[in-house]
């Protein structure tokens, strides 16, 4: 079963991070951290967060000014951001000199200094040019620096300085930050954020499942409601919420494999031998869809949905289930909306946090033709929303085997994890699977 976090993550856990002994909080006197910004947020993010500066001086490139905020919002999710008065940003020209890089960044340690601090240089951001400008000024000052190697999840210490780990109190490991990062943080630090709630599953889970188990009675099922000829064809790719309204009085076929679960959870009701779509009883939407009072979604809508777990939604359901059970994963969301600037907002599938790192995941009951053009899709997506850091999976449950090869090719060039219903019902082989 879905655990009850889902969807969320608790404030106990950031009062934990305040009170407890827990690693990486300094261990000498406060700490002022110069940093270099790029659009790459998490090299930003993870020394906040092991260092908790009492002072933050950002240096970026012109043109990268607008990633430096994201970082800071992020830091304030995390309650570990400094005062604002504490945060200095100065913007250097679109490509900046070794020369000019090196007098910023000395300038941010001889203002950290001023204020009693600690100066930390990291310049893991920003080009090569400016890479090598902080360090030579962090070797100037005698100031310790670090370098953020995501892969392998470690600082590494620049030595422009006596031992960087003397600062911390786990030493240079990133593996103890995971449990103090949240999916929203990870969202924050790339400007994005969600616009609505995880959707809860829990209800849905003994239906999807029988689906995932009984994959003949699935095609059976998805043929009769979803297919060509099934009995919402002529209504299934229909917008008009209201048009859906009348989706409860359409009759169609369910092995009682998948009809006896169904029911149970709300989705169908019986009409002799046959099932129709079951609208929300919790409510007299006859009465209360056109009341100025009701606030709940529309009839229409809630049909819609439940035509739509038939259609391939299940397989959505079953993935993030498998997501949320398994102890690699945490902060599981499931069809979060998420705003990036002015961007459209879009729905994803399952969103988590896995260690350090954002985990994607696209769910896909089929469609051949399409799947490895959405390969691209969601490599797209991923960076958008986490960066070049982000575990990327695609869960497909019917997977031609003329294509498999193929997809499975294209899908490790992008560093891509393929999904399938035999790891997805099988709590050890989805483990194995996303351990790689």
């Amino acid at each position: 079963m879905v655990r009850s976090e889902l969807g969320c993550r608790s404030d106990w856990k950031y009062a934990c991070f305040e009170s407890l002994v827990i690693p990486f909080i300094a261990m000498t006197q406060p700490i002022g951290l110069i940093q270099l910004i790029s659009e790459e947020a998490m090299p930003s993010l993870f020394p906040i967060l092991a260092l908790r500066p009492s002072a933050l001086f950002h240096v970026t490139s012109r043109g990268y000014e607008q990633h430096s905020a994201p970082v800071l919002a992020a830091a304030e999710l995390g309650r570990v951001c400094p005062p604002r008065e504490s945060v200095r940003h100065i913007s250097l020209p679109p490509m900046p000199s070794i020369v000019e890089s090196h007098h910023a960044v000395q300038q941010g340690i001889e203002w950290i200094k001023e204020r009693g601090l600690q100066p930390v240089v990291n310049f893991t951001g920003g080009t090569k040019l400016m890479s090598i400008g902080s360090f030579y000024a962090a070797v100037q000052t005698n100031t310790p620096s670090l370098y953020v190697d995501g892969n392998r999840q470690t600082f590494v210490d620049g030595n422009s300085a006596p031992n960087l780990a003397s600062l911390l109190s786990n030493g240079l490991e990133l593996g103890a930050l995971g449990s103090f990062i949240s999916l929203r943080m990870v969202l924050a630090a790339h400007g994005c954020a969600a616009e609505n709630a995880s959707r809860q599953i829990r209800d849905l889970v003994t239906p999807a499942t029988a689906l995932l188990l009984n994959p003949a009675d699935e095609i059976r099922t998805f043929e009769s409601v979803a297919g060509k000829n099934g009995a919402f064809a002529t209504l299934r790719n229909s917008k008009n919420v209201v048009r859906w309204r009348e989706a409860g009085q359409i009759l169609f076929d369910l092995p009682e494999t998948i009809g006896t679960p169904a029911e149970a959870a709300g989705l169908v009701r019986r009409s002799g031998q046959r099932f129709c779509l079951c609208p929300d009883v919790s409510h007299s939407h006859e009465k209360n869809h056109q009341s100025k009072r009701y606030r709940g979604p529309d009839p229409g809508k809630i049909l819609q949905r439940r035509y739509q777990f038939f259609e391939g939604g299940w397989w959505e359901i079953v993935v993030a289930n498998a997501v949320a059970t398994c102890p690699l994963f945490a902060d599981v969301n499931v069809n979060l909306t998420v705003a990036k600037g002015t961007q459209l907002s879009m729905e994803e599938d399952v969103l988590a946090i896995q260690g350090i790192q954002l985990a994607y995941i696209s769910c896909k009951r089929g469609g051949a033709d399409k799947l490895v053009r959405h390969l691209e899709e969601l490599d797209a997506s991923a960076r958008r929303l986490g960066g070049k850091l982000t575990r990327k999976y695609l869960a497909v449950c019917h997977l031609p085997e003329h294509m498999r090869a193929g997809l499975r090719e294209r899908a490790r060039q992008l560093h891509v994890t393929l999904l399938e219903p035999s790891e997805i019902s099988n709590p050890m082989a989805f483990q194995n699977a996303v351990s790689v």
